[in-house]
């Protein structure tokens, strides 16, 4: 039952501002993405760097609100410092490249119109846990 808390606390945040951290260690982010019918396309990435801008821990990615109209798979591959948050609070990091999580957003094929997925990201023991929340804009260019 613990999970309820935490889970309301990031939906309230969620819906009151667009990126927010409650005390619990808990993050809520809303990006809006434009992508292309039926091309796979990185919607959404996650890393885990140490002071020193190194690879610290592999993040566990799990998709918490599908899609409605297309898919969501996720792969670990090198992942660009620069295209997350963290660049902008070290901008130090931001040319770096570590070991990370990419997803990627597929529509069904002729789908044009809007979707959304939320994405959960936690780090190591898991104190630390951010809901992206990604709109995704879909249309033929």
């Amino acid at each position: 039952m613990r999970l309820l808390p935490v889970s309301f606390a990031a939906v309230v945040c969620g819906a009151l501002l667009s990126a927010c951290v409650t005390a619990s260690g808990v993050s809520e982010n809303t990006t809006d993405k434009h992508v292309v019918s039926n091309v796979r396309t990185k919607i959404d990435t996650s890393v885990a760097v140490n002071k020193d801008c190194t690879f610290k821990v592999l993040p566990h990615v799990a998709v918490i609100h599908a899609p409605a109209h297309g898919t969501i798979d996720s792969a670990h591959e090198k992942v660009s410092i620069g295209d997350t948050p963290i660049a902008k609070r070290k901008p130090e990091c931001a040319s770096g490249r570590v070991d990370g999580v990419a997803s990627y957003y597929i529509s069904k094929p002729g789908y044009v119109g809007p979707d959304r997925v939320t994405i959960r990201h936690s780090f190591g023991d898991g104190s630390h846990v951010i809901y992206d929340t990604v709109n995704i804009s879909v249309s033929n260019k």
